[in-house]
């Protein structure tokens, strides 16, 4: 909207903007494996045979693969274009500008705490709202009637333009799907085959078992920091029980070899 006053003009206005969107960050959701020679077999032998070669590897994301960047946008602005003679013009705004925070929307943990007796809580980002932006900007069309001013010039025949202004651009999503593919809010884990021919089996188990690491050790993580920074391990289990997690089942033993085999 717009407002003549005089040799003032006055605008103003706003905007509301709400974004609605679905992103896929880089994240391994479905697992890959990497068959390599070994052992006196071809990379094809072993694939075929399903050993890993010496060093393959099996890797896989774990967490979710989609995220939802909703966001909120609300800017508003005021000018004031001021005529203070027939060739100049000054003009003189402010516009302010509030993007929301969508990791805290998009994400259970947006932001990480190095508390240990907060760890566990979900953390929010502080929204940014202070988005001022000033602008002045200012027009001169010079009347120079004589000499060698006159001559580069002229009379109304130039104009000067100048302007300076702060402004603010809404959040870059790979900053989010960095976010999305990383802990706590997923995990990655990769599995490396043995020496000589390689893992036996290595397709799907591979996955199967370093999944199965990484709950144990996630498990015990958790128990740790509930129970007062206590250390977790493989020979006391007792103590991770309902109080800490909710669900004993959770917390039954892994066997021996499986416990040795994340080590």
């Amino acid at each position: 909207m717009s407002k003549v006053f005089r040799t003032h003009t006055f605008r103003f206005g706003g905007e509301y903007l709400r974004q609605i969107a679905q992103q896929r960050p880089p994240f391994n959701e479905r697992g890959s494996f990497g068959f390599l020679a070994g052992g006196g077999f071809s990379a094809l032998a072993n694939f075929v045979d399903n050993f890993s070669g010496a060093s393959g590897t099996a890797a896989r994301n774990f967490g979710d693969p989609v995220y939802r960047p909703n966001l909120d946008r609300v800017s508003m602005f005021f000018q004031d274009t001021w005529k203070t003679s027939e060739s100049l013009t000054l003009s003189l705004g402010l516009r302010y500008e509030n993007f929301g925070q969508p990791a805290n929307n998009a994400f259970g943990f947006p932001a990480l705490t190095l508390d240990p007796t907060q760890f566990l809580v979900p953390n929010k980002v502080d929204r940014d709202n202070n988005n001022f932006g000033p602008s002045v900007g200012f027009a001169w069309s010079p009347r120079f009637k004589s000499g060698i001013l006159e001559k580069m010039f002229g009379e109304d025949k130039t104009v000067w333009r100048g302007g300076y202004q702060i402004s603010y651009d809404t959040f870059f999503n790979n900053l989010l799907s960095n976010i999305a593919a990383d802990s706590p809010n997923a995990l990655s884990a990769t599995t490396t085959g043995t020496t000589g021919r390689g893992t036996a089996n290595f397709f799907p188990t591979a996955i199967r078992q370093r999944l199965e690491c990484l709950l144990h050790s996630t498990l015990r993580l958790q128990c740790s920091i509930l129970t007062s920074g206590t250390r977790i391990t493989n020979g006391s289990p007792s103590r991770c029980s309902d109080s800490c997690l909710g669900d004993s089942s959770l917390m039954r033993p892994m066997s021996v070899r499986s416990a040795e085999s994340c080590l």
